[in-house]
């Protein structure tokens, strides 16, 4: 738990980096700059206590019960599946809430986006190998989702998404040792091409 909570916290502040870049570049005002970051510190704090008192509160334990009737539910071993899926949630909720916040904020007028990159054959082929990679690893087949992710790789090898998803699979068997690997691997890459922090953060 610990591992990924440093992995998120990691994450989100490469996004703060970023979002302070992209503020200099836009010429904000250093208080749309502070309320940016402040913004950001203050929903991570918020989510990282939020995130304890699942430990600690009755009534979540009990819920859990409920939803584990069969499972021996303590305060010391809370399903893991389920605290990444509070933490998930609270991650993409603050990002939602952030984005709105910054717009009310911010009178820049927004950037054109850049029209959409033209993909070779075998581009096409890797994200072919992906979606069954994302539909394997849905259904927890991840024998499966490993070699349709390893397939992509292969065809698309700047592409740190197809890392990530590889990162993801074994994070979910465990191999928290390898997930790590591939997470910097993907940063390495990302970083070498230039991607953008936001994508690199992920």
């Amino acid at each position: 738990l610990m591992q990924f909570i440093h992995c998120r916290l990691a994450c989100i502040t490469t996004l703060l980096i970023s979002n302070y870049v992209k503020a200099i570049k836009r010429k904000w005002k250093i208080q749309q700059v502070l309320f940016v970051l402040l913004f950001k510190l203050e929903k991570i704090f918020i989510i990282l206590g939020e995130l304890f008192q699942t430990f600690l509160d009755d009534a979540a334990r009990k819920r859990l019960e409920e939803m584990y009737p069969k499972a021996d539910v303590k305060r010391d071993d809370i399903p893991l599946d389920r605290l990444r899926e509070i933490l998930m949630d609270k991650l993409t909720q603050m990002d939602t809430d952030y984005s709105g916040n910054l717009k009310k904020e911010s009178s820049s007028p927004k950037e054109p986006s850049p029209p959409p990159k033209e993909t070779t054959p075998a581009q096409d082929k890797a994200m072919e190998e992906k979606n069954l990679g994302n539909a394997a690893y849905k259904q927890r087949n991840f024998e499966a989702a490993h070699e349709h992710y390893d397939k992509a790789i292969e065809l698309d090898p700047n592409n740190i998404t197809l890392l990530n998803n590889k990162a993801a699979v074994y994070f979910e068997e465990g191999n928290y040792e390898k997930c790590i690997e591939f997470c910097k691997k993907a940063v390495d890459i990302g970083r070498e091409n230039r991607a953008d922090y936001s994508l690199i953060g992920k």
